[in-house]
């Protein structure tokens, strides 16, 4: 079970609202290094109200040409991650045509949450100081 600790929508009491919590399960089946299928791979725990186009509990649907065979598991959790946040959505056959219509008209919300997953190293080089120390 991975969980994401980030920003995505929820339908909750016929609105559309941020949640910061989001459980998915991930299962590697005997035949997933020769013919990985993401409806047995991947399983939405919770919330389950997600309000995603591309996830209908307990499926998510992270696209035809991304799982590979040998994908590797910190590729699955920040597609899964960027589909949470709506940093990645496909509106074309969606899981859920009501939140597809909505992420079409509400773009201008997208995406629910702006962070990376992991935060990048810093770029930089300590170079002594030009000051002359004075005895």
């Amino acid at each position: 079970i991975v969980r994401f600790n980030c920003n995505g929508f929820v339908h909750s009491g016929g609105q559309i609202c941020k949640a910061d919590r989001f459980d998915v399960g991930i299962f590697f089946s005997d035949s997933y290094l020769r013919e990985p299928n993401a409806f047995e791979v991947l399983t939405w725990l919770y919330p389950t109200n997600i309000f995603h186009p591309n996830i209908r509990p307990p499926f998510i649907c992270v696209g035809e040409s991304f799982l590979r065979p040998a994908t590797k598991l910190v590729q699955i959790i920040y597609q899964v991650f960027s589909m949470i946040t709506h940093q990645k959505w496909a509106a074309h056959s969606p899981l859920n045509e009501t939140a597809a219509q909505w992420t079409r008209n509400n773009q201008h919300l997208l995406p629910a949450d702006n962070r990376p997953l992991k935060k990048r190293k810093a770029d930089f080089q300590l170079c002594p100081s030009a000051e002359k120390r004075v005895s």
